[in-house]
């Protein structure tokens, strides 16, 4: 006969198992909700970063649409046979019709100024610029002096 085992065994489990205290469980369930906690916060990150690329690029689109417009009405306004046609010259508004500048436009607006005998004109280019419902606005002054 066998000699009487000095450790009680549990009469469910089979001879030669012992109990264990189910760590791994509670273990693998955190590791897999801090993983997904992880996984979340860099696509959130990602996604910022994107929107945040995409607005820069429309701000950078619409300076150079109000750039444009008022280099538009300087060319207007100082024509290159030396005539001074004034603010009458520019045109009100302006549709950019170039591929990087769809869905631009530039509202022009001239002031004549006179100092000390010379002729000044203030040209302020107002742009807005819309591309997949983020819509940007831009203003450029720029002072120009006609060359008598």
């Amino acid at each position: 006969m066998n000699a009487p085992s000095l450790v009680p065994r549990p009469s469910s489990l089979p001879a030669g198992r012992q109990r264990q205290g189910g760590f791994s469980l509670p273990l693998a369930i955190f590791i897999i909700v801090i993983m997904a906690l992880i996984g979340t916060a860099m696509v959130s990150l990602s996604q910022t970063g994107q929107r945040s690329v995409a607005s820069e690029v429309q701000s950078i689109r619409t300076f150079y649409a109000a750039e444009t417009g008022a280099q538009t009405a300087v060319a207007q306004l100082l024509p290159l046979d030396g005539s001074n046609p004034g603010c009458a010259a520019v045109s009100a508004s302006l549709t950019l019709t170039a591929p990087a500048q769809d869905g631009c436009s530039a509202t022009l607006t001239c002031e004549a100024l006179t100092l000390a005998g010379d002729d000044y004109y203030r040209i302020t280019s107002d742009a807005a610029c819309s591309f997949a419902g983020n819509d940007t606005r831009r203003q450029i002054e720029v002072m120009v002096r006609h060359p008598d």
